[in-house]
């Protein structure tokens, strides 16, 4: 069959489905505070929504045990939240040098002393409660016994009755009984509106009110609750930190803000099925509802919130697709060992971000002008599938999808400029000429002396004894041998006596211990991962590797009783080696602590 001529001149600017084409309506999530949901505050703000154009399309209230129950407000300021109440100490990314620094003891040396907790457990440890430990919180700021490790992440030594800790985030839990306190709750809405009438940024400005109240304007939600205050029934005057309004800052924030105080899914949410088919995956918008730092450009690191802030849902689609293609993870080509740039020129331009001159496509090639002809029709065929730098990196059927389209659209072209002969080049490779990594061939049309590519010339003629070495060589890459199987590596936490072939990456926690036996002396040392830490025995030929703080891996390792305790050990069928890995260790479970008792069956 052939293809048409005219699609030869067709010119296109995305190559296929363009998002930005169908207008997407903006989406917030909007809540008025605990301390400002009165039936008068609730009717303000449904006349003032409606009066701007703004539609509310879901309606409610979140009582303080739901708010508290599944921590809703925690993942709502999840950045400062994580440290204070979700994650436990040893799960965070503590700069070991700066802790040491202020409170002059080794951040392992304090995760052992069992005083190191996040705001939650530390209430409950020293026996207070959230305005008793923001009290505490101020205090220990004054005194200096307070860091700062990054935005959001502090750590404070606070001593209440001669019990000290180590405390995360300590400031957070004032904020969070805002929330959670029996008789609180919020009453949310979900609202949208056409951005053509109503920008991202005048919603923000001019319907909600800046943050700080005073200064909102009168006819905006804050501004009019401020002026109101009294007659609206709140009990005190609204200011910055209760401002009687939250909202959205941008349509990804709104998304992630329904996503967990209403648990929509995304594909139920307009927006959030916006931004998977525009390419960002699913895992990765979860991921970027905590706010992480991504790369913004210009290989700066910024909130991902910041980067979104104040755009409309269309402008924020396209720059969440430009942040995805910047930060996600750039696959290493399998053949080539080559790393793929998303942001290369043909992947712009399968993605609809550089216009070309389409000459056909199907739902997986596209073939367009060369921006460079080396003569007229020199036509560029290009996989739509991205993360292959090479030809050769690719699947047999994509790499077979890709070159039934060039034979297709190389006989349509010969056709189509009169030529009398075809170059069809493929360049796989940096040495091979590629300098563009992106699997395509090159298909050149030709007419006699037109000059435009020689072949290179034949060298001399190959002998038998060189030909066999090649072909041996062919044959090895032909039938190699089975790659040997990767060790799956098990956790401590998990050892039982029954255990037995064990790898395990783990860290040494203290010195080695030599311990008195009927057999002559033995060594012991602790070791472990961030599910526990479990005793080993280890010999005398094992003591120089098994020092402090090192990371090692152990490969085969097998349990052994000692007194109905576990105790750990490689013997000569197994392996011990070091390594680069980081490894956290939890002391809160022991293995070899547990005593066993044998049991006849």
């Amino acid at each position: 069959s052939r293809l048409p001529i005219s699609c030869v001149f067709h010119i296109c600017t995305h190559a296929y489905c363009n998002l930005s084409s169908v207008m997407v309506k903006n989406s917030a999530f909007l809540f008025i505070k605990p301390h400002a949901v009165t039936d008068k505050v609730k009717e303000l703000v449904e006349s003032n929504l409606k009066e701007k154009g703004v539609r509310i399309v879901k309606k409610g209230s979140l009582k303080s045990e739901v708010i508290d129950k599944k921590k809703l407000i925690d993942n709502h300021y999840y950045a400062i939240a994580s440290k204070a109440t979700i994650l436990k100490p040893n799960q965070l990314n503590v700069p070991a040098d700066k802790f040491k620094g202020q409170f002059g003891i080794e951040w392992q040396a304090a995760l052992d002393s069992g005083k190191v907790f996040n705001a939650m457990d530390g209430c409950e440890y020293l026996g207070i409660d959230a305005d008793q430990l923001d009290k505490l919180w101020g205090e220990t700021k004054k005194a200096g016994k307070l860091i700062k490790f990054g935005g959001g992440f502090y750590c404070a030594d606070i001593t209440h009755e001669g019990k000290q800790a180590y405390i995360f985030n300590g400031f957070f839990m004032s904020m969070r009984a805002a929330y959670v306190e029996p008789g609180k709750s919020i009453f949310f809405y979900v609202v949208e509106w056409n951005p053509a009438k109503l920008s991202w940024a005048d919603f923000r400005s001019n319907v909600c009110g800046p943050t700080d109240p005073s200064e909102a304007p009168a006819d905006s939600l804050r501004g009019a609750v401020f002026a109101k205050w009294e007659e609206l029934g709140l009990s005190a005057k609204p200011d910055t930190g209760n401002n009687a309004i939250h909202a959205s800052a941008s349509p990804f924030e709104g998304l992630a803000e329904r996503m967990n105080w209403l648990n929509y899914s995304l594909d139920r949410d307009l927006f959030g099925a916006a931004l998977t088919e525009a390419g960002v995956p699913p895992k990765t918008i979860r991921e970027w509802a905590k706010d992480p730092q991504v790369d913004v450009g210009d290989g700066k690191m910024g909130s991902l919130y910041d980067a979104l802030e104040d755009m409309d849902a269309d402008d924020c689609l396209k720059k969440a697709s430009d942040l995805w293609t910047l930060n996600r993870p750039r696959p290493t080509g399998k053949v080539s060992g080559v790393q793929y740039d998303f942001n290369n020129d043909y992947a712009k331009i399968v993605a609809g971000k550089t216009p070309c001159h389409k000459v056909w496509e199907s739902p997986g090639v596209l073939a367009f002008l060369a921006e460079q002809p080396a003569c007229p029709g020199h036509t560029i065929v290009v996989t739509k599938t991205v993360g292959f730098p090479t030809y050769l990196d690719m699947p047999v059927g994509k790499a077979s999808e890709l070159m039934g389209a060039q034979n297709k659209v190389t006989r349509v072209i010969k056709d189509a400029m009169g030529a009398t002969a075809v170059n069809v080049l493929l360049d796989s490779g940096a040495d091979a000429g590629q300098t563009v990594f992106h699997p395509h061939f090159h298909v050149i049309p030709r007419v006699a002396g037109d000059n435009v590519y020689k072949a290179p010339a034949s060298g001399s003629k190959l002998g038998d004894d060189a030909a066999k070495e090649m072909l041996a060589k062919i044959d090895a890459a032909l039938h190699p041998p089975p790659p040997l199987k990767q060790p799956k590596f098990q956790r401590v936490g998990k050892i039982n006596p029954d255990s037995s072939g064990l790898n395990l990456k783990v860290k040494v926690t203290g010195d080695i211990t030599e311990i008195e036996a009927k057999t002559g002396k033995v060594y012991e040392v602790q070791v472990g991962d961030d599910t526990g830490v479990v005793t080993m025995s280890i010999t005398e030929a094992q003591k120089p590797i098994f020092a402090k703080d090192k990371v090692l891996e152990l490969r085969n390792a097998g349990v052994k009783m000692v007194k109905s305790h576990i105790r750990l050990q490689v013997d000569k069928w197994g392996k011990v080696t070091e390594s680069s890995d980081a490894v956290t260790v939890s002391t809160t479970k022991d293995v070899s602590a547990q005593e066993y008792e044998l049991v006849n069956a």
